[in-house]
């Protein structure tokens, strides 16, 4: 009983501490995280461009609210790469997550090691230095540069799709479905 009445102290300490805090400064803070009375945001990592679009070390929000690029979820090889939007540029340090592109017209360069690429749409352009077990294209003229793959599947028309390496043999398990889809190895 002595315990329980020692931990709910603690409890009100702490929730008084903090609401004497804010109302004297007029700011909320949260570890590593501050939101000024004036709604401005000051937390180690996160960046607003002049535009009011805002990243931080997991995550790439437009200033529409739409995510852009969305570090979540667990996959086989770690947390995924999700970028969902349209006419987007984006450099990735893959360490095992998967990379899903969602939308039209994007470029996104990769380095590192990602378990899958999957992408979604039409008119992205994929540049992945480093292994990449699985490529998986859903759309039309689509561009890929893998350096290291090991399993390629097309799913749409137009697509060009070149790798350097395979993971095993002389190349990657192709798989195509849809018209003038382009997959060979780069000169």
């Amino acid at each position: 009983m002595k315990i329980i009445g020692i931990v709910w102290m603690g409890v009100l300490l702490v929730c008084f501490s903090f609401f004497s805090t804010a109302l004297a400064d007029d700011v909320v803070s949260a570890p590593g995280v501050q939101v000024k009375s004036d709604g401005t945001v000051v937390a180690p990592g996160v960046k607003v461009s002049p535009d009011g679009d805002v990243s931080a070390p997991s995550v790439n929000v437009d200033a529409d609210g739409s995510a852009v690029a969305v570090k979540s979820g667990k996959g086989k090889g770690g947390n995924n790469h999700v970028i969902n939007g349209n006419a987007k540029t984006l450099d990735l340090e893959c360490n095992g997550e998967n990379v899903v592109v969602n939308g039209n017209n994007n470029t996104v360069t990769c380095q590192g090691k990602s378990t899958q690429v999957s992408v979604n749409g039409s008119g992205n352009t994929i540049n992945f230095e480093g292994t990449c077990n699985k490529l998986i294209l859903k759309g039309a003229k689509n561009r890929a540069r893998m350096a290291r793959i090991g399993f390629v599947s097309a799913i749409g028309s137009d697509n060009q799709i070149t790798w350097a390496t395979a993971l095993k043999g002389n190349k990657p398990k192709i798989v195509s479905t849809g018209q003038n889809n382009v997959i060979k190895k780069e000169k």
